[in-house]
């Protein structure tokens, strides 16, 4: 019998608010709460009848679990954070949860009372982990000094937001270094922005971590026939990672704000995969039989639900003992079916993933041998389905060569290489 040893009985009265966990209007697959609606029965120890007027004022019978206490709060400001629960508990940026498709209304009532024992691990926002410091162990090289790149005025307003958010969070801080990297903004699909360093001079003097990792090919064989799939996702996961203190000043970047430096694990850096999949193997170790790691992107696979439910508690249970935060809405729940490290799994098969076979075939003829690259990275990272990749890719690989131009002299035996792995 699967019995919960930390939860608690939740009662509500007849005339009590509440958030109801509801199937969202545009995914049906997707749970989030809705509310707040009035409690007008109560049925029994852990059933209740609640009445929803914005659905046409019909009542209906609800499981304990799928309710939440509202709480009428005092606003000292017209405005509230989006995503932020009335309670001040942050669930996710959207308030959804991604659940299988095949799930009954049991089972997602035992995932949400597995999800509902760590908080901490649910928050969304980046942990900090006390299992591993990430050094930074360079040459004897003089600090590398780089001039910073301009950044376009439009742009400038938000870099200084996003670098007071980043301070204030604790991931980045003031600094005298020596080092000083250049800033770079990429820009999100969201129309937002990320900030990045160009650390390639810092790589360059950087002794190499030779940490083995995983091969995805063997990760993905691993899942074979599972029934129930759930993928998790951490929430800014090198951010979760604490620089050491002796080399933060190495991570050093100008800004507009003047000079700054990592607490945290800053994306760019040479050895960071190294030292965060180290982090990971060692969190998860003993875990193998039902669960696989790659960097911050975690799965678990069982044939059995009551395994999977048993299962995803352990690995939750080990992400809050080191201190690590997952990022909900990147997360998938007892899935049959669902995508993993660009790739489709479940169902005792594993295929790419249809919109980046999708992008494959929109992509444009290169022009350029970073163009071909591109090309053959994204290609060669699906060759397990393509029969003599290599000699296919050949013609492309040709045009890469270093005594060839920059700019790329198209044959057809290019455009008949091209064309076939784009089909």
């Amino acid at each position: 019998m699967y019995y919960d040893q930390r939860s608690r009985e939740i009662n509500f009265e007849v005339g009590d608010k509440v958030l109801l966990l509801l199937p969202s209007s545009t995914r049906k697959f997707v749970a989030k709460w809705q509310g707040p609606y009035e409690v007008i029965r109560k049925i029994g120890k852990v059933t209740y009848e609640i009445e929803m007027p914005d659905k046409g004022g019909r009542k209906q019978i609800f499981h304990v679990n799928h309710l939440k206490k509202w709480k009428e709060r005092a606003f000292v400001n017209a405005v509230i954070e989006d995503g932020e629960d009335i309670e001040g508990y942050r669930w996710s940026d959207t308030g959804e949860i991604v659940f299988g498709t095949q799930l009954t209304e049991d089972m997602k009532s035992d995932l949400w009372r597995v999800l509902r024992k760590f908080p901490s691990v649910t928050k969304n926002t980046p942990g900090k982990t006390d299992r591993i410091f990430h050094h930074i162990r360079t040459t004897d090289s003089q600090p590398i000094r780089q001039k910073p790149y301009r950044i376009p005025q439009a742009y400038l307003k938000d870099v200084m937001k996003e670098l007071e958010e980043m301070e204030r969070d604790g991931i980045i801080e003031k600094s005298s270094s020596e080092w000083a990297s250049p800033l770079v903004i990429v820009k999100k699909k969201d129309g937002g922005i990320r900030l990045c360093v160009d650390y390639r001079q810092l790589n360059q003097v950087t002794k190499f971590d030779a940490y083995p990792m995983p091969r995805v090919e063997e990760l993905l064989d691993t899942i074979g026939n599972a029934e129930f799939i759930t993928t998790l996702d951490l929430a800014k996961g090198y951010w979760q990672v604490p620089v050491n203190e002796k080399d933060r000043e190495k991570t050093a970047f100008t800004s507009p704000r003047g000079l700054y430096q990592f607490k945290t694990m800053p994306f760019g850096l040479s050895g960071a995969p190294a030292t965060f999949q180290r982090m990971m193997d060692e969190i998860l170790r003993g875990t193998e039989t039902f669960a696989g790691v790659y960097l911050d992107d975690i799965v678990i696979h069982s044939s059995i639900w009551r395994d999977h439910l048993n299962q995803l508690t352990d690995v939750l249970k080990r992400l809050d003992d080191a201190g690590l935060t997952i990022k909900l809405k990147k997360c998938t729940f007892g899935a049959r079916e669902c995508t993993y490290l660009g790739y489709q799994i479940g169902k005792g098969g594993v295929r790419p993933e249809r919109r980046k076979i999708e992008a494959i075939i929109n992509m444009a003829r290169p022009q350029t041998k970073k163009d071909v690259r591109t090309f053959l990275g994204i290609t060669g990272y699906y060759r397990r389905f393509v029969q003599d990749y290599a000699s296919i890719a050949e013609p492309l690989t040709e045009l890469t060569r270093k005594k060839l131009p920059e700019r790329v002299i198209w044959s057809e035996k290019a455009e008949l290489a091209f064309q076939k792995l784009k089909t």
